[in-house]
């Protein structure tokens, strides 16, 4: 996962360091884990870089000297776009992004939530997979979209932990990015027996785009790959990897109902070689699977991409204004 969290000013130094070491066993931040960064949401400047690196984390968080007092949300998400924007996605591994945003204390003014949805909607233009959680008031309820949760706030930090803590482990990770010169995205990951990976595309690139998706297998072991639309779990088509084969979907297959829909993926390993020797290995038994995503349309027809965009966003409005 990679995780951006928003500070607002209910914590100062001592409880930011705590939320921070307890966050990042949480989400096991490593080399071979997660990564995260922190934002003072009040500049909308960095605290931490986004890192897997723990010495890192705590040495960005300890040189600081001044913390957040409030929070000016509209400013911290002109940050995160610029950060999107300039992702090099040189990462082979493919990661669930998640924006965690504590308001806990914080009250957004007129002028703060309509400049906020503005920059929402091109946020979720870049990156439509990226997730929102909200440890804030329902007064936010304006930003949230489908997928994104408010969760109400919590005094201790303990507390605080156990409430996202379930919103963040198992998110899945995105295997698509139409933003860049392209008509494909290759990705590493490795799967540890036992333990579940899942992976989606969102619905917002499939009206935009017809997409596939391969799973390639590399002698590392046998790995079962199930595709399933989100809305209807139990109803999924799941195939098998053996030695070197490779199984391809159809996205749009996999839709319950008319697509749109956000197809997701479970992938396990059954049987390991035990051979993962090299670096980007946690663990000998580990199975190593190459992911190739490839569309036709998307990025080619950009301005249709932004108009479907904008129309689940205005749908999410119309929702909430009726809900």
């Amino acid at each position: 996962m990679e995780l951006i969290v928003i500070l607002d000013g209910t914590w100062q130094s001592y409880n930011i360091h705590q939320f921070a070491s307890y966050l990042s066993e949480t989400l096991d931040v490593s080399f071979y884990g997660s990564k995260v960064g922190f934002i003072d949401g009040e500049s909308g400047a960095w605290l931490t870089n986004v890192t897997s690196d723990l010495l890192e984390l705590h040495k960005d968080l300890s040189a600081k000297t001044a913390w957040p007092a409030r929070l000016s949300l509209t400013r911290c998400l002109h940050t995160i776009i610029g950060y999107y924007q300039e992702d090099d996605d040189t990462d082979p591994r493919p990661y669930g992004s998640v924006v965690l945003i504590m308001g806990q204390t914080t009250t957004l003014g007129d002028v703060d939530m309509v400049e906020s949805l503005e920059s929402l909607y091109s946020l979720r233009r870049i990156r439509p997979e990226v997730k929102f959680i909200f440890v804030a008031d329902e007064g936010f309820k304006r930003l949230k979209r489908r997928g994104d949760v408010i969760l109400q706030p919590q005094k201790s930090i303990s507390d605080v932990l156990a409430t996202i803590r379930n919103e963040l482990l198992g998110h899945p990770a995105g295997i698509i990015n139409f933003f860049g010169n392209r008509s494909s995205n290759e990705f590493e990951d490795y799967l540890t027996p036992g333990r579940k990976k899942y992976y989606q595309i969102r619905g917002e690139y499939l009206v935009a785009a017809s997409v596939s998706v391969k799973f390639k297998g590399n002698g590392y072991g046998d790995v079962s790959i199930c595709a399933y639309d989100e809305k209807s779990v139990v109803d999924r088509t799941c195939k098998g990897i053996t030695v070197n084969s490779e199984v391809t979907f159809n996205i749009k297959d996999h839709c319950s109902g008319e697509p749109p829909c956000t197809v997701r993926f479970e992938a396990f390993s059954t049987d390991s070689s035990f051979k993962c020797a090299e670096l980007d290995c946690r663990y000998p038994d580990q199975v190593r699977v190459n992911i190739f995503t490839s569309w036709s349309g998307g990025r080619r027809d950009s301005a249709k991409f932004a108009i479907i965009v904008t129309f689940w966003w205005l749908a999410s409005l119309h929702q909430l204004t009726y809900t």
